[in-house]
């Protein structure tokens, strides 16, 4: 497994200290993890390694598909701080209930589709109620997404 560590540049404290930001991503072949952090309701950076990997094979909207087979439309842009998924991001962020320090498994299935797992901060895996159906917008159909009580 490849490592990225990735210098976000630095910002200043209240002391008027400054401090690095960095991040880390894990890639290997077609699949890559990321942890929910605090900015990324919006938009999500995908790592600059796997969009390396993917070259001229990378698209301008992916498919974001949960084991339930409820899927995303995720449009893709790029710009100075780099490739990240943006347009339909927000929805998938928000009819997943993801919350910072949730980890996010991605797995690149081909033609800008990814198999997505999203795990707790406790690492068991975020299930879906089938019971609740939910039609938040026209290009996709979604559950609302559960973890199981074990007790």
């Amino acid at each position: 497994m490849e490592n990225l560590t990735k210098d976000r540049g630095e910002c200043q404290s209240s002391s008027n200290k400054k401090i690095k930001q960095s991040y880390t991503f894990e890639v290997h072949d077609f699949h890559f993890t990321q942890t929910i952090g605090n900015n990324d309701k919006e938009k999500k950076l995908i790592p600059p390694m796997f969009v390396k990997h993917l070259g001229k094979w990378l698209g301008d909207i992916s498919t974001l598909r949960r084991p339930s087979g409820h899927q995303w439309r995720v449009h893709i842009c790029t710009d100075r701080d780099g490739t990240f998924f943006s347009n339909g991001w927000e929805t998938f962020y928000k009819d997943n209930c993801l919350d910072i320090g949730q980890v996010v498994f991605y797995t690149y299935v081909g033609g800008m589709h990814f198999d997505v797992k999203i795990f707790n901060k406790d690492g068991r895996e975020k299930m879906w109620d089938s019971n609740f159906i939910q039609n938040s917008n026209e290009e996709s159909d979604h559950d609302n997404p559960s973890t199981p009580d074990l007790e």
